[in-house]
């Protein structure tokens, strides 16, 4: 009877760890019938195809979470996350927006790691005087490079992200908008740049599937935290109110972006040497004279 009926709502833990399991394993057939696709020259069908394989890892994610206990499934608004295609992009989005903070991250990192100053920071005398220069210096180089690099390219990406759906659509469908558009016609470098941004949303659903795999005594105390945290910080009634904000709203990622240039800005504000100064004072740290560069 249609009343009693299995769905994806009421499947018990048991069940989420096995269906997500199936739905990641038809996720990553997708995904590599999509890039043989990509590297046959077919790069428009290609985009069309990633776009379903992540919408699916997004699925595979969700019921994992259950299997461990989690209460997304109980949502106001699961059905219109399974069943909208832009409330699974809305996911995917944050996908490659944690893949870009971790690689801007990586590249900071890196270029400090790289700078000669640093060997004369080491160089210092005592622990204090090395971690307040540390601190001096790799603040400000950081507030830089997130400034120069990672907030733009967050902005773009929430853009680009946004339009997913259109980018799906017109990747498989013609088109006359002031004239004929055919899906072959895309140019291959904005084919490139496509693929390039849906793997890397890729990587990161990829390694938040993985580590739903884990048995749940191997996700102690994480899970257990984070479920609880979702209870009483209200976690799902947020998430309901995002996504009810985008079935209301389209422009939900413009919303997004906004958002995000609005705290960056009242962080670069507030931003100064004083505040540095302010830092090392709190950690009981004396100000040193600065190494020069």
């Amino acid at each position: 009877m249609e009343g009693n009926q299995k769905r994806f709502e009421n499947l018990s833990a048991k069940e989420c760890k096995a269906a997500s399991a199936r739905i990641h394993a038809h996720a990553a057939e997708l995904w590599a019938g999509a890039t043989t696709l990509y590297e046959q020259g077919h790069g428009s069908t290609a985009i069309a195809i990633h776009v379903v394989a992540l919408e699916e890892v997004v699925k595979a994610i969700i019921l994992g979470l259950d299997g461990h206990g989690c209460r997304f499934r109980t949502l106001k608004s699961y059905k219109a996350l399974d069943r909208n295609h832009r409330h699974r992009h809305l996911i995917v989005a944050l996908c490659g927006v944690v893949h870009a903070v971790g690689n801007e991250m990586e590249l900071a990192v890196k270029e400090v790691m790289s700078n000669p100053r640093l060997q004369q920071i080491m160089l210092l005398d005592s622990e204090q005087k090395r971690t307040a220069e540390l601190m001096r210096w790799f603040v400000p180089a950081l507030h830089a490079h997130a400034k120069a690099a990672l907030v733009p390219n967050l902005c773009e990406l929430l853009t680009w992200f946004g339009a997913l759906d259109d980018t799906r659509t017109y990747s498989l469908h013609t088109a006359y908008e002031g004239c004929l558009k055919v899906p072959g016609d895309t140019q291959p470098d904005v084919v490139d740049a496509s693929i390039t941004r849906m793997k890397k949303a890729w990587q990161m659903a990829g390694l938040f599937y993985e580590m739903l795999r884990a048995p749940d005594a191997m996700l102690k105390p994480g899970m257990p935290l984070f479920k609880k945290w979702m209870v009483r910080k209200k976690g799902y009634v947020w998430i309901d109110s995002v996504f009810d904000s985008l079935e209301r709203d389209s422009a939900i990622f413009d919303l997004l972006r906004a958002y995000l240039s609005e705290f960056w800005n009242a962080v670069d504000k507030g931003y100064s040497e004083h505040g540095i100064t302010q830092l090392l004072a709190h950690m009981a740290l004396e100000p040193e004279e600065p190494v020069s560069p």
